[in-house]
Order: structure tokens, then sequence, then C-alpha cells
């Protein structure tokens, strides 16, 4: 079951979009690598804030020409302009322009994902 489409936001889309637009052999590989590394990982919408205390990593398309793969941190805060990670033991400031967040869901999390697709499965048949 893929998380990212019953959220409705696919992260293949994403890194269809941005090898369309920006495609070379830097880009390529990261995104080869960003495919097998966020595979748990579910795309979060800018518009949307990221949740304090999961794991996120970030795609950063501030260069389109050079994707950077961020190895990631916690969330501190989220203002929807910026967001606070703890990495090792420092608190860094990242904004959110030009950078694709991925957040990594709990148990819980994906059990409710996995109830409401079945619920929503079957109120289609």
């Amino acid at each position: 079951m893929t998380y990212d489409k019953i959220l409705g936001h696919d992260k293949n889309i994403i890194f269809t979009s941005l090898l369309s637009k920006y495609r070379n052999e830097h880009n390529t590989n990261i995104i080869d690598e960003a495919e097998e590394s966020l595979d748990e990982l579910v795309y979060v919408p800018s518009k949307f804030k990221l949740w304090s205390g999961r794991f996120v990593r970030y795609l950063d398309a501030t260069d389109p020409l050079r994707l950077k793969l961020s190895s990631g941190g916690f969330v501190v805060s989220d203002n929807t302009y910026t967001v606070r990670l703890k990495v090792d033991d420092r608190v860094l400031t990242v904004g959110k322009r030009n950078r694709f967040f991925f957040m990594g869901l709990t148990n819980m999390d994906k059990t409710y994902l996995y109830f409401k697709d079945e619920l929503n499965s079957q109120l289609k048949k």
C-alpha cells in the first residue's frame, strides 16, 4: 500500500516533474536515491504544517540543476514559512520555499490510513 496515494500527494509525480524539467546526471542520481530512501516517508505539501517530533527529510530544489537530498532531522516547530529541525545536537532553521518535505508516519498513522482506504474501497462497491 502506498500511503502517498491514499493521502493524495504522490511523491513520484514530484520526482517525474523535476526530472522532466531539470534532467541531468546529478539530478537523476539524486532522484534515484530519493525514491529508495524516502520509501517509508510521505510528501507533505508546503501549505501544510509538519508535526512536531516527526522525522522529516527534504529535497532541496533551490538550485534546480543541483538537487540535494537532506539527511533529515526531527521537527521542532513549523510556522508554514520555515521549519526548525533538530539535527544531532543543534537546531537548524530551514525555509520551505523551493524544498519538498517528506515526513515519517507512526504505526498509528499507518493503521488509520489502512482502515480509511479499506472503508473507502468498501463504500465504492
